[in-house]
């Protein structure tokens, strides 16, 4: 209406003053046309018109609506060559733009500057930072400003609380959050929100606490409030993270029942996830169809958490069915990274380990950020694959060239590859490393005299004892040649406690000595012995452990 409104000055031969452009910039604004306001800001410049302090503050408005964090920086720059002070007006328009741009270091530093410059922050200062801070994951820095505001005089309001609530949810603090909720129902004339629950049962989800999920649900309608469909998606959620996938399939025909209110493709990627958490590849896959029957295009996500759920149970091809189907079907044409590992880990599952290394260059060749779990999978393909050379390149570029720190699984993977290979000396190198780490239980070592391999698996079980065997056959030489790993006194005998009631499991680490050497402890099945005379005569005080 307000354009119309210039049209017929300009028919009328009459000429429009700066007035009339912040009157039209600023309707702009309101109605979200923020490339409209941009365009009527360089057409009064042409007419030779002089922007002033409200069309400035107007314009930079316009680009915060519209998510143009840079240019509204720009504006403001331009403004102050102009001679013009900003007010706290234009500060805010600046700090709500930062926030929605994700520019929370940003914001801060506008902060600061506005105080230098004398002017009083107001709630929609804070309200606007505090925003920027939770986007930032900040949420320590959101607490203290929502602390800050009410030292200044100035009181919380519902956006302060929920923008709180928020801060906590991204950073995965529930209990945090649910104390700003405690606060907000204590605060008189207030009242939360459907938004306000949404923030509050995501941070749940997040935090395992599924039944908390559920609760603060029938809290929000006995309020009579709505829920909509980001308060069913993240309760979803809340059922996925909690291993709850048949309650997230009830929320989910809670969600098809209620008028008004269509699955998107956000409730299927849960829900496929939930399944597929669940060991249900069947109705993860019928839910994959079912989104797509719905008119739904699936994503990188959707397809990433179906393929989970086939390698999950072991269906290699269905798996790489549908990453080739992905492939040809997303529009960017490049399956993510977590469609890649999934895709991988399912090939070494169904024994296509050589597959699982054309997937792996191929990411190489995308020059995507491969993770650990990627790593990890890979390990795991040599392992299959009895490529236990590449397996330490693949552990050392993990290291070294990708800044990864290995994990309890990396370590476990890439000693198993050694290990079945006969390379003892480097699988009782990596174990020594992983166990100053403390990657593996302090148990192991708890007991003088014994090694407690029940919470090992069984080629780190091997080579714990190895490991054992060596320092005991080397006595106190050499000292300085290596980490010690056993070096608890140990009586007469190695004790080796396990989950086995068959030692011979275990045999293959005592490769020097007589099979009949492994006794069975009579009053406690799954503990064996080894003398330690029997190691002693054995030998060299450097033995080596390898194979050739």
């Amino acid at each position: 209406k307000a354009l119309e409104l210039l049209d017929e000055l300009q028919t009328r031969r009459l000429e429009p003053d700066i007035i009339t452009y912040n009157t039209l910039i600023s309707a702009c604004v309101k109605a979200a046309q923020w490339e409209q306001a941009w365009a009527l800001f360089e057409e009064l410049q042409r007419r030779g018109l002089e922007p002033d302090i409200i069309t400035h503050n107007a314009v930079i408005s316009a680009c915060e609506k519209g998510g143009r964090w840079q240019e509204a920086l720009a504006l403001f720059d331009e403004m102050q060559t102009r001679g013009l002070k900003p007010q706290i007006i234009t500060y805010n328009a600046l700090i709500s733009a930062c926030e929605k741009g994700k520019q929370w270091e940003k914001a801060l530093e506008l902060f600061d500057e506005l105080q230098s410059r004398g002017l009083e922050p107001d709630l929609i200062t804070y309200n606007a930072l505090i925003s920027a801070c939770a986007n930032g994951g900040r949420w320590r820095k959101a607490l203290e400003l929502s602390g800050d505001l009410q030292e200044r005089g100035l009181d919380p309001d519902l956006i302060t609380y929920n923008a709180m609530i928020t801060a906590c949810e991204k950073a995965g603090q529930w209990e945090r959050a649910l104390e700003v909720f405690g606060k907000l129902r204590k605060r008189q004339g207030l009242e939360p929100a459907t938004i306000t629950y949404n923030a509050l049962i995501s941070a749940c989800a997040k935090g395992g606490q599924w039944q908390k999920a559920l609760e603060l649900f029938d809290d929000l309608q006995e309020r009579g409030l709505d829920p909509d469909l980001i308060t069913y998606n993240a309760l979803i959620a809340a059922c996925e993270w909690g291993g709850q996938w048949e309650m997230a399939l009830e929320v989910f025909g809670k969600v098809r029942r209620r008028q008004g209110l269509e699955p998107d493709v956000i409730t299927y990627n849960t829900l496929i996830s939930a399944t597929a958490r669940g060991g249900q590849w069947q109705k993860a896959l019928e839910l994959f169809e079912d989104l797509q029957q719905a008119g739904l295009e699936p994503d990188s996500i959707t397809y990433g958490a179906a393929i989970s759920a086939c390698k999950d149970s072991g269906k290699s091809e269905k798996a790489l069915e549908l990453f080739e189907d992905m492939k040809r079907r997303l529009p960017s044409g490049a399956p993510t990274l977590i469609a890649y590992s999934a895709t991988i880990s399912a090939c070494v599952k169904g024994g296509h380990w050589q597959k699982a290394f054309d997937l792996f260059e191929e990411l190489r060749q995308l020059n995507m950020d491969l993770d650990l779990v990627t790593y990890n999978a890979m390990l795991s393909a040599c392992v299959k694959g009895n490529q236990w050379r590449k397996a330490l390149d693949l552990f050392d570029e993990l290291r070294k060239e990708r800044g990864l720190e290995p994990d309890a699984i990396t370590y476990n993977v890439i000693i198993a590859a050694c290990e079945t290979a006969g390379r003892f000396d480097e699988a009782r190198a990596i174990f020594l490393e992983a166990h100053s780490k403390d990657c593996f239980p302090k148990e192991v070592l708890s007991t003088p005299g014994a090694l407690d391999l029940r919470d090992l698996v069984l080629p780190v079980a091997r080579t714990a004892v190895r490991a054992a065997l060596y320092d005991l056959r080397r006595g106190d030489e050499d000292a300085e040649e290596s980490p010690r790993f056993y070096a608890a006194p140990a009586g007469d005998s190695l004790r080796l406690v396990t989950n086995s009631k068959d030692g011979r499991v275990l045999l293959p680490a005592i490769d020097a000595l007589d099979e009949n050497i492994l006794v069975t402890d009579p009053e406690n099945p799954g503990i064996f012995v080894v003398p330690l005379g029997a190691i002693l005569r054995q030998g060299a005080a450097k033995p080596s452990l390898s194979e050739e």
